[in-house]
């Protein structure tokens, strides 16, 4: 058996969605993920042709629904929506609103 052309670490497996050791033990149980070789105690490799191959035996995402192409732009509701800055920023050499915490500040001291 001659040897692969690349092996991959477990940082490698980012690249297919695989960030951490729970994901990687789902993918191996339910989704048919190469299981990888030991090649130490403590030390797993796979094989980028068999990563590949996992990769493109993949279903492909269709298109998505006609209701998620064009959201409609989400409705704000009456008051504070969390976005805005409780008081205006002040910019370097320009005046604030008089009624603004800055200018009041400003006039008491």
């Amino acid at each position: 058996m001659p040897l692969p052309s690349k092996v991959l670490r477990f940082p490698d497996l980012k690249r297919v969605g695989i960030n951490n050791w729970p994901t990687l033990k789902r993918r191996v149980e339910q989704d048919n993920f190469p299981p990888g070789r030991y090649i130490g105690k403590n030390s797993r490799v796979w094989t980028e042709e068999e990563v590949e191959a996992w990769w493109l035996s993949r279903p492909s995402a269709e298109p998505p629904p006609e209701n998620v192409k064009n959201p409609v732009a989400p409705v704000a509701s009456e008051g504070r929506t969390g976005r805005e800055p409780k008081s205006p920023l002040a910019t370097p050499g320009h005046s604030e609103p008089p009624d603004s915490p800055q200018a009041l500040l400003k006039r008491r001291g």
